[in-house]
């Protein structure tokens, strides 16, 4: 049996992105109250670092 593979809306991985930027969070605690893999946050952080973040 394989797993199904979850798709994430940009906004949630902006704001996940903007949790671990903006809290005193580690990754993991962030991706625990979200229920994804910390994996992921970790993810999503590095891609950051590549995008120029700009408020509307």
């Amino acid at each position: 049996m394989t797993a199904s593979k979850r798709e994430y809306t940009a906004e949630f991985k902006e704001e996940a992105v903007r949790l671990v930027i903006s809290s005193q969070k580690s990754c993991s605690e962030i991706a625990r109250n979200l229920g994804i893999s910390p994996h992921l946050v970790t993810g999503l952080r590095g891609g950051a670092s590549n995008h120029i973040w700009v408020a509307h």
